[in-house]
Order: structure tokens, then C-alpha cells, then sequence
């Protein structure tokens, strides 16, 4: 009897012993996570909507203040600590040290180090008692024009300016100046400049604003061919001396010289298109449901990414096997029969040329987080809005109108 309960009492002291080891473990792992301090915790694979890039360095921001930073040209990815737990959606940088990131419920932060640290700024604007208020609605775009200028702005119409880098001014837009007779409390989701002197503001109702002045001034006025006059807009991008939008329903929005008119350069897609990158003649549009597709002819015509990969994939395929066929008379004969066996069959190390192209993933980031990337270039299913931001950097690290797309692809994360 005695040895029975000796049995049962060693039992019980084992799987007290591994429930305390057990839960010593789990307070190892989450020690990190102090819930007084909710805006420390660091999120392995956070929905991503921002990115950006100056040169090799480039930087992410996203769901639960996450920040990535890269100084690789993306190839690998720190994640840096952040004075917020608000979901971030735009991040910008005037040059590889100073940039500002913008996100929910008037989240603006600054960094003057490449990233590494940041600093929550606080944002006022006018209430209705003549007094001020902190800042409460949604950023949703900035653009940083140098170290101490940039812009920003958001829900309900929201314009904000800084031009010390510190202090931000409510930007009070007449209603007249959208040039339509929708709410002027819209939403205005992306913010460029080209220049210090020349921007644009664009969001929902097809909302196109532009400047020649550095932001004194801003017009709305425009004559919208093609496309509904009320198209909602995500996000614009400008270069090579135009600039284009995107939206709902495969909506391509192309401008003339100065603005004023915009002509429709609409995908054959029923998918919303959150992001694109515009240069000239060549562009890069990427939206829901995994689509991407390219152009580099102005819009007139778009090709999907998967066909474009396997495309260019298949050039360089049929350019190798015409050099070999060149080189044959100078081969060990039966190099060239095994050669002529490659030509008739394809090269099974070549066969990639002949499959859709395949999707990868980045690599994952340094600091022990997981992998921030997703899949692209090819793969059947990407994540929306939630993480189409990767696909942006990688439009922006590198480029269109440079890079074959079959690089672009690489840089976003495919394995080729």
C-alpha cells in the first residue's frame, strides 16, 4: 500500500516539476512582452503597408507600430524598436537618415538616424472651441521632402505640413479646391512630391490634387477621360516627367504634363490595384488577390507578371541554347550529340523556362523575427493591402525601367 502511494506521490511531483518547467519556458519567451508596455512588443510576420527605399537602404512599417529596416537593398531585414503599438501605413525618407512614418489615430514618428530609433511627434489641430486638440484620425500617406519639410495625410481630408521637421500645421483646404462637389471630408491616401516645388495628393472620389508651389497652393480641377469620375484611389506614384494612380477595379489613371487631365490606363482585372510604381513609359501596379502586372508602353497595354517571368525566362533560355549552337564547331563532338539531344528534349536544368514561374519568399529578417516577405512574382494567392507593400519596395529597389523583371522578381523575394 505504502509503495503504491510513494508511486502516486512521485508522479504527482513529476508533472508538478514539468508544468513549472513548462511555464518557466513560456515566461522566458514572452518575458519581453510587458503589458504595461504593449508598444514594445515586436510581432513575427505583421501585416506590412508601407514601404520605401533610398538607394541599398530601405525601410517597412506596419500592423502594431511593427518597423523593418534593411541596408541591403532588402535582402535582409532588422526590425527596430518603436514608441507605438498603432498600425503604421506610410513610411518616407528625405535621404538614408531622416524620415517620418505615419499610421493610425495621428501616429506620426520621425527618425534622424537611418531608422534605428524613433520619435513619436505630437500633432494638435484646431477644435471647434478655438482651442487645439491632439490629432486623432487615421495618416494613411507622408512624404518627406528633406530633413526637416515633409507632408502628410489622411482621413477626413486631412493635410498636414512640417516645415522644421518638428512642429506639424493642419493644412485647411478650401472645398472648392478638390474640384468637385463630393464631401471635402474625404479620404486622401498617398501624398507625393517630385521635387520640393511640384506634389501631388490623391484618395477617394478620383481626389487629384497637384502643386507647382511647393503646397501654397493646390488644385483639384481635372477632366478624368475613361474612367468613372468618382474612382477610389489607393496610392499615386510619379517619374520620368508624369505621373499615374491607382484603385478599384484595375483603375490606371495616367496624367498629362501638367495634371489636369487624366486618362484611363485600366487594367483587365476586377481586382483593386493598391500600389504602383510609375517611371516614364515603364511601371510595376500590384493589388489584391496577388495581382501584378507591368507595362512599358504607358499604360496602353499590361502584361501579368507570371507571363512576363516566364517570358523572359524563355529569352534567355532560347539565347543560351542559340550561343551553344554557335560554339558547336569548336565542341568535342559528342558534346555537341548531347547538345543535339538538349535541343530536341530541353534541358531539364533549363525547365524553369517552360513552368510558371515559381513564388519564394524573402529572407527572413535579422534579430531572430520571422519572415516579414511574402509570396510574389507568380504565386496564385498574395496577401491584399495587408502585405502588397513588399511588392512596392521591391518595385522600388529595383526598377522597372532598368531591371529585367525576372530581377525585379528576385529582389521581391522569388526564388530563381
Amino acid at each position: 500500500m505504502r509503495a503504491l502511494v510513494d508511486r502516486q506521490v512521485r508522479r504527482g511531483l513529476a508533472a508538478l516539476a514539468a508544468g513549472l518547467a513548462v511555464a518557466s519556458l513560456a515566461l522566458s519567451v514572452y518575458a519581453d512582452l510587458d503589458p504595461a508596455r504593449i508598444e514594445t512588443w515586436k510581432l513575427p510576420r505583421a501585416s506590412l503597408f508601407g514601404v520605401v527605399a533610398q538607394g541599398e537602404a530601405a525601410w517597412a512599417c506596419g500592423y502594431w507600430g511593427t518597423i523593418l529596416r534593411s541596408g541591403d537593398a532588402g535582402k535582409t531585414w532588422t526590425q527596430s524598436d518603436t514608441p507605438t503599438a498603432e498600425t503604421l501605413y506610410g513610411v518616407s525618407f528625405a535621404d538614408d537618415k531622416s524620415g517620418w512614418i505615419v499610421g493610425a489615430n495621428g501616429a506620426v514618428l520621425r527618425s534622424t538616424d537611418g531608422g534605428v530609433r524613433w520619435t513619436k511627434q505630437a500633432v494638435a489641430v484646431p477644435d471647434e472651441m478655438g482651442g487645439t486638440r491632439p490629432l486623432d484620425v487615421n495618416l494613411f500617406g507622408v512624404a518627406a521632402i528633406s530633413p526637416t519639410e515633409a507632408w502628410a495625410v489622411g482621413d477626413l481630408g486631412m493635410v498636414l505640413h512640417t516645415k522644421d521637421g518638428s512642429s506639424w500645421e493642419k493644412i485647411a483646404l478650401d472645398p472648392n479646391t478638390y474640384g468637385d462637389e463630393n464631401p471635402p471630408d474625404r479620404i486622401l491616401n498617398a501624398v507625393v512630391f517630385t521635387s520640393p516645388s511640384e506634389g501631388w495628393i490623391g484618395g477617394e472620389f478620383a481626389t487629384l490634387l497637384r502643386t507647382h508651389d511647393g503646397g501654397a497652393t493646390w488644385t483639384g480641377t481635372r477632366q478624368i477621360s475613361g474612367a468613372p469620375n468618382d474612382l477610389y484611389l489607393f496610392k499615386l506614384s510619379a517619374g520620368g516627367g508624369s505621373a499615374a494612380a491607382v484603385g478599384l477595379a484595375g483603375g490606371v489613371l495616367v496624367a498629362n504634363a501638367d495634371g489636369s487631365e487624366w486618362t484611363s490606363r485600366s487594367v483587365d482585372t476586377t481586382a483593386g490595384l493598391f500600389t504602383i510604381s510609375w517611371q516614364g513609359q515603364h511601371a510595376v501596379a500590384a493589388g489584391d488577390r496577388g495581382v501584378l502586372f507591368v507595362t512599358s508602353d504607358g499604360g496602353a497595354t499590361w502584361t501579368e507578371a507570371a507571363e512576363a517571368v516566364q517570358l523572359d525566362r524563355g529569352l534567355d533560355l532560347r539565347r543560351r541554347q542559340e550561343r551553344d549552337r554557335r560554339r558547336r564547331g569548336r565542341t568535342h563532338p559528342q558534346i555537341r550529340r548531347r547538345r543535339r539531344h538538349l535541343d530536341r528534349r530541353g534541358d531539364p536544368r533549363d525547365s524553369r523556362g517552360s513552368e510558371p514561374a515559381r513564388s519564394g519568399r524573402t529572407r527572413a529578417q535579422d534579430g531572430g523575427a520571422e519572415e516579414a516577405g511574402v509570396t510574389a512574382c507568380g504565386a496564385p494567392h498574395l496577401p491584399s493591402r495587408a502585405q502588397i507593400g513588399n511588392i512596392h519596395g521591391a518595385m522600388q529597389l529595383a526598377h522597372p525601367a532598368t531591371v529585367p523583371l525576372r530581377t525585379l522578381c528576385a529582389s521581391a523575394g522569388e526564388d530563381t
